[in-house]
């Protein structure tokens, strides 16, 4: 019970911008890993926000888990790309994410969602990547 206490805590603490208490949950045990009801992670919530900071203090978490997929199927990844936040998807891409190209319930990459949004910068930031595959059909 005091573990899913936490684990609420840490999810209110990111949506209401809190850093120190996110920080704190953090010290105090909280799951970065545990999933809401729609299987959304602390990662997946902070990149939802646009929250850089809260987003670099979750990767510094050894165990986080930056490629694991909501209800939906997106990954953080995926989340910060539909959100257009070029910045967040850099740090993602700098720091942890190890398959750029998991698709979501709609077949498409964060490649494909930033393609069809037409948002060229973050388009031109995934093509960088020599692991992202422009030649994947959306499925």
């Amino acid at each position: 019970m005091e573990r899913e206490y936490l684990n609420q805590t840490l999810r209110e603490a990111i949506i209401f911008r809190d850093l120190e208490n996110v920080r704190d949950s953090l010290a105090e045990g909280a799951d970065i890993n545990g999933c809401d009801w729609d299987g959304w992670t602390p990662l997946h919530i902070a990149a939802f926000e646009g929250l850089i900071a809260h987003v670099e203090l979750i990767l510094e978490t050894t165990d986080v888990d930056c490629n694991v997929q909501n209800v939906d199927g997106n990954t953080p990844l995926q989340v910060a790309s539909l959100k257009r936040n070029l910045e967040l998807v850099q740090v993602l891409l700098e720091r942890t994410v190890k398959d750029p190209n998991k698709v979501n319930e709609f077949g498409n990459t964060p490649l494909h969602s930033a393609a069809e949004d037409g948002h060229l910068p973050i388009v031109q930031l995934l093509l960088e990547r020599t692991d992202t595959d422009p030649n994947k059909v959306n499925e």
